[in-house]
């Protein structure tokens, strides 16, 4: 039970930046390409989710909380996205691939919720 209670700890209060820039280098690297593959050229969603990338670097690299904030927003965006178009298309977790893209979206909202908390009890 210990162990559990510290897995919520950090799940909820625990610095967020390494999981940021990983998101932002999925949404960065994976999208544009396995999108393509899987469900063809998506323009808006494939450069929005490239730039939503950058932009998460951009900001964890200024490290502004609020900047984070609006970021975590637009990544989170991005991964649910990628989860309708796949819903869309009747692809929805019908490979154990797609699990990921549920993965990745459940962090982000996780990331967001944390940075939220973190401008909460530090007033910034």
């Amino acid at each position: 039970m210990k162990r559990v209670k510290h897995l919520k700890k950090v799940w909820l209060y625990y610095d967020s930046q390494p999981t940021e820039i990983t998101l932002a280098l999925c949404l960065g690297v994976l999208v544009f390409p396995v999108t393509y593959l899987e469900l063809g050229f998506r323009p808006v969603l494939q450069f929005m989710s490239l730039f939503a990338g950058i932009f998460q670097l951009y900001c964890v690299g200024g490290n502004d909380p609020k900047c984070r904030e609006i970021a975590s927003v637009w990544t989170l965006g991005c991964f649910l996205t990628v989860l309708l178009q796949y819903a869309y298309c009747g692809y929805l977790m019908k490979s154990p691939t797609h699990w990921g893209w549920a993965v990745l979206a459940i962090s982000s909202f996780g990331t967001l919720r944390r940075i939220k908390m973190e401008r909460l009890t530090r007033g910034k």
